[in-house]
């Protein structure tokens, strides 16, 4: 893993200017609330389309392919005001459907035995020309800058559920910014830590760590579901 150093590591909530859900747009709320939208959000859109947030996710599709063959996921009707957009960055879209999908699939299910689960197929990062023929050459350039940075924080993602399943599942179970939630990450602070690698520079939001751990633990945990038994 090499040595990454997030930024932006927040859905930006802004004015729409526009329909576009993937233009990034001036920051007008706080981190906080900013998580609560995305993440009521994400429980709005899973509970009118479960099952195409379920296949998008487990076909793990890029940012660029998830909005073009499954439009019907940027749902308006999902967000709190008509005159707003949410911008989704790399796979922060597919976290926060992953999200929702184990609060809604996976309450109730007892935590997952991984110790035979194969590591998970992480998709192939598409050069820029190809990009650039099926998407244009803006949305291609931010793709292609875009698609190892996530491979790397779904890599890490696997790994901290892989370590801890079981806490795992309990930060997925709380409500963003809530007293729960700040238990559950102490809890599951070992697992991010000895999944950092030695000399790896990751400045990891509340956000970024809670969506791919989300995207991670609903892809091992419904490929656990689907192991034969012997």
């Amino acid at each position: 893993m090499r040595s990454m150093i997030v930024t932006l590591g927040v859905i930006l909530v802004g004015q729409a200017s526009n329909s576009n859900a993937d233009v990034l747009t001036e920051k007008t709320y706080s981190t906080e609330e900013t998580r609560r939208l995305a993440h009521n959000y994400g429980q709005c859109v899973v509970r009118s389309h479960a099952m195409l947030a379920s296949r998008a996710v487990l076909g793990n599709v890029d940012r660029l392919t998830l909005k073009k063959q499954y439009p019907l996921l940027l749902d308006r009707n999902c967000v709190d005001k008509q005159n707003q957009t949410l911008a989704f960055p790399g796979d922060f879209f597919a976290y926060i459907l992953a999200d929702a999908l184990v609060a809604r699939e996976l309450t109730s299910a007892p935590t997952p035995d991984l110790s035979n689960v194969p590591p998970l197929e992480r998709r192939s990062v598409a050069g820029f020309a190809d990009l650039k023929r099926k998407f244009g050459y803006d949305a291609a350039l931010a793709a292609a800058s875009e698609g190892n940075v996530y491979q790397e924080f779904n890599d890490y993602g696997e790994c901290v559920v892989r370590q801890n399943p079981a806490d795992a599942k309990m930060l997925l179970m709380t409500n963003p910014e809530s007293a729960a939630e700040v238990s559950a990450f102490a809890a599951l602070q070992p697992a991010l830590s000895a999944c950092a690698l030695q000399g790896t520079t990751m400045e990891l939001t509340k956000l970024l760590v809670r969506g791919t751990v989300a995207f991670n633990y609903y892809r091992l945990a419904q490929s656990a579901l689907h192991i034969p038994v012997h």
